[in-house]
């Protein structure tokens, strides 16, 4: 029977379409077979469907239109219905990527013992995404005409569950595209060139870049860019990642946390809710309140500021202050000077806390009150004045004539004078409600103390103002041959201490104990050192007295063996001036 085919065109249409998405998943899932749908229609010689039943027929892509060569043929059986067949193509032998390695192919169709019709059918773009990218390697690609993306001015995208995970927008050539993805909600602003989000986000929590160059790594809720005026005016502000945090300065960072704010240009913010409201400034936080924090913002620019209630430990994991240094491998800890030459300032070595002075008319002042008043001073050359700027002696006390003094109480007047030797020393102590102490001598004379019927020396005072306990050679201001003794107190119950207290060492074996300080009202300057003595869990607890307190706080606890504090009396509130 003499039979015709026909290709409906609405359905070769479909056809096509159906031919990109066929091979698609080739690229995301791996060895998919590469399958051509075709749709057609037999007829018989007078124009009417063929009686149903299964026809073969020969399928061949051609590299032309008329004559060529066979790219690739299959042999294949359809069964029609009314006419009508659907058939994958490449279903017996599959479609190599080398047959459309080229625009100019041709399908040509040959049903049973009948000539092949004509004229062949142009297979148009559709069908070439039999020439995708395979999940295994391509080999032998050109750049300039094999790659993934887009030629025109449009976006990329890349879903997963038919959500956008990564969206790519273009720019000019000269500047560098967008590349956003995460949450499909995260986004940058129009116009912005070369911004970059890494991921994260969620909804209502999504990550924004409003200015060129700006970079967020992740995290939720997050901004880099200022949202207002130009978008280039923050251009370059990075967000590492964390939530809630933004950069609106220009080339500022913020690299996790939550709540940082980088609004100044060039600022830097970090921990929690730390704000870089400056330029040039370095905020870090520390957690704050354990619910909500609390801010921790500059107050100018090109500040460097570090909130850290544990404290700063440089050289040391355990830092017991607000700055705490550890032992250094070199000699000196702490080193402050001045430039150039390094010729006035402070240092801390090991076992020595340091004044320098380059010359010997420089002085070291010890101020007070807003005019500067100077009551200390210790010149280069070792002199030290009170009371003036100018000592003329080793030690020399100036003021007014009662603050250049030394009072005793007592009656009345004593005088020692003697009447052998060269220099006639004279000894006195006289009283108007007051003791005074005089030495004179008219040469060098030293003021001795000594005990007992054969007179041994126990203390001298040299007439250059040394001291010297258990030595008549003392060689600097005070010097002391032998042990320093303090009244050590062993309490096991609750004690309120007296100024008959020094070291207490108390003894919780028997319970929690409460040590009570006296009030610190006028007894400015004395000093308790209290210590654990148990290995028993039960805590110490030392009590400042009523409303005064110790470094801010009512008590102060040692709670484990050997654990103790250095406390001292400012004259109206307890200081801790060491502990462990």
């Amino acid at each position: 029977m003499k039979r015709s085919s026909t290709l409906l065109g609405l359905a070769f249409v479909l056809l096509l379409v159906s031919i990109s998405f066929a091979f698609i998943p080739s690229i995301a899932e791996g060895a998919v077979p590469k399958l051509i749908n075709f749709q057609g229609i037999l007829k018989d010689g007078s124009g009417n469907p063929v009686t149903n039943g299964s026809y073969s027929v020969i399928f061949t892509i051609y590299d032309a239109a008329v004559g060529g060569s066979v790219q690739w043929a299959e042999t294949t059986s359809v069964t029609t219905s009314t006419g009508l067949f659907t058939v994958l193509l490449g279903a017996l032998n599959p479609v190599p990527d080398s047959a459309f390695n080229d625009s100019s192919r041709y399908l040509g169709v040959k049903v049973g013992a009948d000539p092949e019709m004509g004229p062949r059918q142009k297979l148009v773009s559709v069908p070439f995404a039999t020439g995708n990218w395979s999940t295994t390697g391509n080999g032998g690609t050109e750049t300039s005409r094999n790659f993934l993306g887009t030629i025109d001015n449009q976006p990329l995208e890349v879903k997963v569950n038919g959500l956008r995970a990564l969206r790519i927008e273009p720019t000019t050539s000269d500047t560098s595209p967008n590349l956003i993805a995460g949450h499909n909600f995260n986004s940058a602003s129009a116009g912005v060139a070369g911004a970059t989000i890494n991921g994260g986000g969620f909804l209502n929590n999504n990550n924004r870049v409003t200015d060129n160059f700006g970079t967020i790594g992740g995290g939720a809720n997050n901004s880099a860019g200022d949202f207002i005026g130009t978008i280039d005016d923050a251009a370059f502000a990075t967000v590492g990642g964390g939530i809630g945090n933004r950069a609106r300065g220009p080339r500022s960072t913020v690299p996790g946390g939550g709540g940082n704010f980088a609004d100044g240009a060039y600022s830097f913010a970090a921990g929690r809710k730390a704000k870089a409201n400056h330029a040039g400034t370095f905020v870090w936080a520390d957690t704050g309140d354990a619910i909500f924090g609390t801010d921790f913002a500059s107050t100018a620019p090109n500040q460097f500021l570090i909130r850290a209630s544990g404290g700063v430990g440089i050289g040391t994991s355990s830092p017991g202050a607000r700055l705490s240094l550890g032992i250094s491998t070199a000699n000196t800890i702490l080193a402050l000077y001045d430039e150039p030459g390094n010729q006035h300032g402070l240092g801390i070595q090991p076992g020595v806390f340091r004044l320098h002075m380059g010359n010997a008319s420089d002085r070291f002042a010890f101020l007070s009150s807003a005019a500067g008043t100077e009551l200390v001073t210790i010149q280069g050359i070792g002199r030290v004045g009170i009371g003036t700027a100018s000592p003329e002696e080793g030690l020399h006390i100036g003021g007014t004539a009662t603050q250049s003094r030394i009072l005793l109480s007592n009656g009345g007047d004593l005088m020692w004078e003697s009447t052998t030797g060269a220099n006639t020393p004279v000894l006195t102590l006289h009283s108007d409600d007051n003791v005074y102490l005089d030495a004179q001598a008219a040469a060098t004379s030293d003021l001795i103390f000594r005990t007992n019927t054969t007179f041994t020396e126990r203390m001298r005072i040299t007439d250059a103002g040394n001291v010297g306990i258990g030595t008549s050679a003392p060689s600097g201001r005070l010097q002391v041959n032998g042990a320093l003794a303090t009244v050590v107190n062993a309490v096991s119950a609750n004690t309120t201490l007296t100024d008959a207290h020094s070291v207490v060492l108390v003894d919780a074996i028997g319970g929690p104990r409460t040590i009570t300080l006296p009030t610190a009202v006028g007894i400015n300057g004395r000093q308790y050192v209290i210590k654990k003595s148990d290995a028993t869990a039960n805590a110490v607890t030392i009590d400042a007295n009523g409303a005064e307190n110790i470094d801010g706080a009512f008590t102060y606890v040692l709670s484990s063996l050997n654990k103790y504090v250095v406390i001292v009396s400012n004259g109206t509130s307890w200081w801790i001036i060491g502990n462990n």
